[in-house]
């Protein structure tokens, strides 16, 4: 019978509160508390974008960036040097997209590097600070932004057909589609 103190803790995030505790890296407490306080669900869908990027990113050859909205505001990244070179630029923009698409105050931004043998040996992290984004740089980005919304309209028209007026935005923006991009064409 498990203790009602006891939390689920699915696998990867077992892996970097692990390797952290190896380190006996004790400054790294604010993001173990945060990825403490992730919901069960926050934690399974940490745990499943970090298990699709590492099972994809070999057949792609490259990076896929895996974000989460709603009371988890956060982006990840699983580097694998053997296979791509870690592209920071494209993952600080990426991480800034979703930051603004989703008009939020800030996003956790989570970089894991893995060895071969599918073992962390680096993990970075950091907070992108909506009120940091310069008015040039949320210009620069909006087109991404555009382009963002679309592809996962289209992702969710191709698996589902037609969207629901009442449904939540693909977008991910939390407002009804007929009062989001319903509206946008």
């Amino acid at each position: 019978m498990r203790s009602t103190l006891e939390q689920d803790i699915p696998p990867i995030l077992q892996k970097i509160l692990a390797h952290f505790q190896d380190l006996g890296d004790y400054k790294n407490s604010e993001l173990t508390s945060e990825l403490l306080n992730f919901s069960g669900e926050g934690r399974r869908m940490l745990d499943s974008l970090i298990v699709y990027s590492l099972q994809r990113q070999p057949s792609k050859r490259t990076v896929i960036f895996g974000s989460m909205t709603g009371d988890t505001r956060l982006t990840v990244a699983c580097w694998q040097p053997y296979l791509f070179s870690p592209n920071q630029r494209a993952l600080e923009d990426h991480a800034k997209v979703e930051l603004l698409m989703h008009d939020e105050p800030d996003r956790l931004v989570l970089e894991l590097t893995f060895s071969e043998d599918s073992k962390i040996t680096e993990i970075f992290w950091r907070r992108i600070i909506r009120q940091e984004i310069s008015e040039a740089e949320e210009a620069k980005l909006t087109p991404e932004i555009q382009k963002a919304k679309i592809r996962r309209l289209e992702k969710v028209r191709h698996e589902e057909g037609k969207v629901g007026r009442n449904r939540k935005c693909p977008c991910g923006s939390g407002r009804k589609f007929k009062k989001c991009c319903a509206w946008n064409g």
